[in-house]
């Protein structure tokens, strides 16, 4: 079904595809809600986001298509407000070195 319009006294319905026989007077039917298979239909309309089996937070095509723009934030940092990881301590260096520790202090 693409759509349904409630009217009085009637309801008009609209589907994809055509019948394979013409509809005739008398003739019954089952309409079934079916899925759109968007992540807000799955939440809003039936309460079963816990089945739902894509991927609501994966940036789209759009997102792989865009470019850097001059003033944008292009630090390299995170673009959701996460912390950076600090910086290797001997980066840049030919000496063997240790990664950071983050915080924790370790016993040799």
């Amino acid at each position: 079904m693409k759509a349904h319009a409630q009217g009085t006294p009637n309801v008009r319905l609209s589907l994809f595809l055509p019948m394979p026989r013409p509809i005739e007077a008398g003739d019954t039917f089952a309409i079934t809600a079916g899925c759109d298979k968007r992540f807000e239909t799955c939440r809003n309309r039936f309460a079963n986001v816990i089945n739902f089996g894509g991927f609501p937070h994966m940036p789209g095509n759009d997102f792989a298509l865009g470019y850097v723009k001059q003033g944008d934030n292009n630090s390299g940092g995170s673009l959701n407000g996460l912390r950076k990881p600090a910086s290797m301590p001997c980066a840049g260096q030919s000496i063997a070195c240790s990664p950071p520790t983050f915080g924790r202090s370790i016993s040799k």
